[in-house]
């Protein structure tokens, strides 16, 4: 089997996985979970609003969805690091990672291998939590130091 083909039959596998209709952390519950986090901030009061509900916030707000049948699940995280963060520490919070990433953005480079690095984290952390996981976010972080030293 060629390249293309291993990749395409790993890609179908890894949707059918993702998109599965169980109610065990499918793509769909994903989506689900998100939109309900987002108008759960939404609806908070203004303090919560302007700087979340704190340190594992979600964790503490998930499972209060998942006992009064909000959602069918709960997730201990987000899967969704701008989403948790968000409702973690709020608008201030995302602004102030806003900020940092905008800095960085002065130092990347098209074609250099640390940028795209860094890009593929940024973009993993939209669908998973690899900054909560200290063994993949302190290497991010790593990388991203070498580039904002440029």
């Amino acid at each position: 089997m060629d390249h293309g083909g291993a990749r395409g039959l790993v890609g179908c596998v890894v949707m059918g996985t993702l998109l599965r209709d169980s109610p065990m952390d499918s793509l769909r519950q994903r989506f689900m979970v998100w939109r309900i986090s987002l108008q759960w901030w939404g609806r908070a009061p203004w303090r919560e609003w302007l700087v979340g509900f704190g340190y594992d916030g979600w964790s503490r707000e998930s499972q209060w969805w998942y006992v009064h049948r909000t959602s069918p699940e709960h997730f201990h995280q987000a899967h969704n690091d701008l989403i948790q963060h968000l409702l973690e520490w709020g608008l201030c919070g995302v602004l102030a990672v806003a900020l940092w990433l905008g800095r960085l953005g002065l130092h990347t480079a098209w074609g250099d291998p640390m940028t795209g690095a860094l890009v593929a984290a940024v973009l993993t952390a939209l669908v998973q939590f690899p900054c909560r996981i200290p063994s993949i976010g302190i290497p991010m972080l790593t990388v991203a130091a070498v580039v904002g030293a440029r």
